[in-house]
């Protein structure tokens, strides 16, 4: 059987980013497979010499798993062959697959490459980062599943504790995503789960309160004295309307004026997909109205312009992972300038923009006696146990309700 093999770059299958997947092009008996090694922007690959150009990132890495990749399926294609004289390119195809996915850095690859075509880009990016991390640690290119071993995970734990500095739940975090991916390969490919070393390996979480704040402190951010033409104004405001209505930083910046209906919010969460029909309090509604008379200063209100018009593309005209990097830079910068407005209202507390959404279910909960269900709906949840993660605010918010119930004046809030 005659057997051929070649790196390609596939520009019949070229996604919404310009990008093609480099693959391992072996034929046999004028029949043909592809293996999917890598994605790269179309403009990085030299047709002439069949490699990443020098130029283009990570150019030598790509290169050296390129080759080494070309060469194992060569291998892999001719002792098919010779195991089997008969077999045809579906037993390639098949022996090749056995063989690339039963290493995890291959196995996690494709699954990365999933995540990115389904539009799930913080949990590629998350996912992405931490194999990264972890193949640095080893050293390695390729790494048999059956080669990892309990005290690989206990030597990396060790690495991510003295070298990096990590604390505890982000050591937990890094290994959750390795498990998982270990945890799949093993079911998946029906391997000895005996042989799984985490199977015995428990992660060690320490219990974290989430931050919020109370509404003396959010009276402190209320009251400052900024300037209009201050940067801080918007900033300060678009936190505020985090506080008033529970929405996540990335709803609230690609907040659009038809979203708009003068008393509520009508739109689709980035997150969960899930269409909203929120009504806003009036604190909520002014912020939106002090937004409106600054830009019919100058415009007409067009109900494509986003209300909080900090992202220089329009999220329904772009490639998704276009604006989750858009939206991911200015929730950086926007948390920076948070630290100044911590300062001018000498808030003790570290917050962030997700700080907002906090502070809002915390304050919900005080004032309309634990309502989980109604909160449930005003933050958009698609599952009440994610709800019920804020009932220790409650808990910290005790000592608030009897002082309230031992004041004359105080009146219960019902929803």
């Amino acid at each position: 059987m005659k057997i051929t093999a070649s790196a390609v770059l596939r520009q019949d299958k070229v996604n919404a980013h310009n990008e093609a997947p480099v693959c391992i092009r072996i034929t046999a008996d004028r029949k043909t497979t592809y293996k999917t090694l890598f994605r790269i922007p179309i403009t990085d690959w030299d047709a002439k010499s069949k490699e990443v150009r020098k130029t283009a990132t990570n150019a030598g890495v790509l290169n050296l798993k390129l080759k080494t990749a070309l060469a194992e399926y060569t291998k892999t294609a001719y002792m098919c062959d010779v195991e089997n004289a008969d077999a045809g390119i579906t037993a390639i195809r098949d022996k090749i697959h056995q063989s690339c996915s039963l290493d995890l850095f291959q196995y996690a690859e494709t699954y990365v490459q999933r995540l990115a075509e389904v539009g799930k880009f913080a949990h590629h990016a998350k996912v992405s980062s931490t194999m990264e991390r972890f193949q640095k640690f080893t050293g390695r290119t390729t790494f048999p599943v059956n080669a990892l071993t309990e005290k690989t995970l206990k030597d990396y734990e060790y690495h991510l504790a003295t070298v990096r500095k990590n604390k505890p739940n982000t050591i937990a975090a890094n290994m959750k995503i390795i498990g998982k991916l270990v945890n799949d390969l093993y079911k998946e490919y029906r391997l000895d789960n005996t042989l799984n070393p985490f199977t015995y390996y428990k992660k060690r979480y320490v219990p974290v309160e989430r931050v919020f704040l109370d509404e003396t402190e959010v009276a402190a951010i209320e009251n400052l004295k900024i300037r209009p033409t201050n940067y801080l104004y918007d900033i300060r405001n678009i936190f505020l309307f985090e506080i008033y209505t529970g929405l996540r930083i990335s709803d609230i910046l690609t907040l659009k004026w038809k979203n708009f209906d003068g008393k509520r919010l009508h739109k689709t969460i980035k997150k969960t997909k899930k269409t909203i029909h929120l009504p806003l309090q009036n604190k909520a509604i002014e912020l939106i109205e002090i937004r409106k008379r600054c830009v019919l200063r100058r415009f007409e209100i067009n109900p494509e312009d986003y209300i909080f018009p900090y992202l220089e593309y329009d999220y329904e005209q772009v490639p998704a992972k276009t604006i989750f990097t858009a939206i991911s830079t200015t929730t950086a910068r926007i948390n920076k300038a948070l630290k100044r407005i911590r300062e001018k209202a000498q808030i003790e507390k570290s917050f962030s923009t997700h700080t907002g959404r906090h502070t809002f279910s915390a304050i919900f909960l005080l004032k309309c006696n634990g309502n989980y269900y109604a909160l449930k709906e005003f933050l958009g949840h698609g599952d009440m146990k994610t709800t019920q993660t804020y009932a220790h605010m409650l808990d910290k918010s005790k000592d608030d309700i009897i002082e309230q119930l031992n004041t004359p004046t105080s009146h219960e809030v019902r929803c």
